[in-house]
């Protein structure tokens, strides 16, 4: 997983937890960063506001899935990783269960050395996403980003800590 949840901003440590059927055609992985596209999750892009970060994947009754969705996958398949069908949005409707909280903090990867734009590797910087699962170590700025950085992972030297800044949910 290139996002990882390592904490919270909030005392009480609660994720906040909404579901998001998965747009047709898109595999999603468990702590993918998350958008909205017409009112369906799909993967994360940079400079789009972030919806949240996956924690499940569930059927439309809310029961867990058992399969990954590919087709002809066996029972027992799913391991975190959930292949939409192209009948999501109006037939399986399968949803994303996503964490959409300000307040939860990830150590995430970044697409170069950590600490090559000035920033990236800094507190208070923000950054955008180079895809659903990377940040893009170059857009560090004290502008408005995607993810607010709070400097580097201290157990993983090579990855960011950062919590959701640009939220289609809180705003900013």
């Amino acid at each position: 997983m290139a996002f990882k949840q390592i904490g919270s901003l909030n005392p009480h440590g609660a994720p906040v937890m909404r579901r998001a059927i998965i747009t047709d055609e898109v595999v999603s992985v468990l702590q993918d960063s998350i958008k909205l596209v017409s009112g369906f999750g799909s993967l994360g892009t940079g400079g789009v506001a972030v919806f949240g970060h996956v924690i499940s994947h569930e059927r439309a009754d809310g029961v867990g899935v058992e399969t990954s969705g590919a087709a002809g996958s066996q029972s027992g398949s799913y391991i975190g990783t959930y292949t939409a069908s192209a009948t999501n949005e109006t037939v399986e409707k399968v949803v994303a269960v996503c964490d959409i909280s300000k307040s939860t903090l990830y150590s995430a990867e970044v697409d170069a050395a950590i600490g090559t734009t000035t920033g990236s590797n800094l507190l208070g910087y923000n950054i955008d996403l180079i895809d659903e699962d990377t940040l893009d170590e170059s857009s560090a700025t004290t502008g408005t980003a995607q993810y607010f950085g709070w400097g580097v992972d201290s157990n993983n030297t090579a990855q960011a800590v950062v919590n959701i800044h640009e939220s289609v949910v809180f705003g900013l």
